[in-house]
């Protein structure tokens, strides 16, 4: 999700930019027998074969038609990451940042993608029509908050290709 993780796969269809960015760490030992450093390297790791899978989407489609399966494969690829970074078994502190700082937010912003994805391909091909809600999605507040604090807890709690996911 990183100013809108998934927001940014939506400003590339816009602009015709390309796909985003990508998730390493830390220390002790939690109860769970997964160290700190272990956790955050794990989820690091799935941050940037993320950021791999979208490189290799190459450019957003500039054509809103076009463009719909682009944001479907994007948003199939970050739920991927999404499930396995919520399967990771780590400290319980360092799961929270995670899921504060990444998960809970990027999911919603799949949630919001799906959905103008569905009133694309709802438009049956009036370009007039997608080009409306593409226009909508640039606008849409989930998709456009910033989240450079969520980017810096991350940072700051050893995450690095986590927290620079989407830039």
């Amino acid at each position: 999700m990183r100013r809108a993780v998934v927001g940014l796969v939506v400003v590339g269809v816009v602009v015709g930019v390309g796909p985003v960015s990508a998730c390493s760490g830390g220390g002790a030992s939690s109860a769970t027998g997964i160290s700190k450093r272990t956790f955050v390297r794990e989820a690091d790791a799935i941050c940037a074969a993320t950021t791999v899978q979208l490189k290799a989407l190459g450019s957003a489609p500039t054509d809103p038609v076009l463009a719909s399966a682009y944001l479907s494969k994007s948003a199939a690829i970050f739920t991927s990451a999404l499930n396995q970074l919520q399967s990771l078994d780590g400290p319980p502190a360092d799961r929270a940042i995670l899921q504060d700082h990444l998960i809970s937010f990027s999911v919603a912003q799949i949630a919001s993608i799906q959905g103008y994805v569905a009133q694309i391909n709802a438009s049956a091909g009036n370009t007039a029509a997608a080009q409306a809600v593409v226009a909508k999605m640039v606008n849409d507040p989930v998709l456009s908050a910033d989240h450079s604090a969520d980017d810096t807890a991350l940072g700051n709690a050893g995450f690095s290709d986590c927290s620079k996911l989407g830039t």
